[in-house]
């Protein structure tokens, strides 16, 4: 994956969150349990390709949120997206590390 690859997933994630994010006053999400791919956040669809879907509840009005980011052609593809989605709901609380997913 390219960085102009990894620019247009970053911007397209962010965008999709947009007003949605989660309030970072909360407990640190925990990693859930391994999934099937081996990374959280990404199922196979039947046609081959990867969806990448979060899932957060609003911390002001208790809203549960499910949120689809896309389908992609590739597992690394789709991990991005999410791992970009998850750093924008919960900033400063996400275990992903900014530096490494944006560079």
């Amino acid at each position: 994956m390219t960085r102009l690859d990894r620019e247009k997933i970053a911007g397209d994630i962010v965008r999709k969150v947009g007003a949605r994010r989660a309030n970072e006053g909360g407990v640190a999400p925990k990693p859930p349990n391994p999934k099937p791919l081996g990374v959280e956040g990404v199922d196979a669809t039947k046609n081959g390709k990867f969806r990448s879907r979060i899932s957060f509840s609003d911390a002001l009005s208790g809203k549960f949120t499910r949120l689809t980011l896309g389908t992609f052609g590739d597992l690394e593809e789709a991990y991005y997206a999410y791992q970009v989605a998850h750093i924008s709901i919960w900033g400063a609380l996400s275990y992903f590390k900014k530096e490494l997913i944006l560079t």
